[in-house]
């Protein structure tokens, strides 16, 4: 197996030298490094700082939607309980009504003679 070849290392032009050069480098590299992470930290809590307000929204208009809907289903039920109460109070009048009719009826239909009871009168 070759290895690589790697190249020393080259001081830059108009740096530093030594290890105060070095630490120079370090400092900028994680000054650079930890402006970069306060960045995207702050994006990322922007955007969940966002999100939590949509969800809080949404849940306020689901939570409400749900208050009517029960309160609708409740009066909804509450008609539908009163229109069948009608509905058997009219049809167990509808049934004294025709009750009586049927008697009635007899009363108020002339049946014709038949030929054996008109010839003997």
């Amino acid at each position: 197996v070759q290895q690589p070849s790697v190249g020393t290392h080259s001081s830059a032009d108009g740096e530093s030298t030594g290890i105060i050069g070095l630490l120079e480098v370090a400092e900028s590299d994680f000054t650079k490094l930890l402006a970069e992470v306060e960045a995207d930290e702050k994006d990322a809590q922007d955007s969940y700082d966002k999100q939590t307000k949509a969800n809080k929204v949404a849940k306020a208009e689901k939570e409400t939607s749900l208050k009517y809907t029960e309160k609708e289903l409740k009066e909804t039920e509450s008609a539908l309980a009163e229109l069948r109460g009608d509905k058997e109070s009219e049809s167990s009048e509808l049934d004294a009504v025709l009750d009586y009719y049927s008697k009635i009826k007899k009363q108020c239909v002339a049946k014709p003679d038949s030929y054996q009871v008109r010839k003997q009168r």
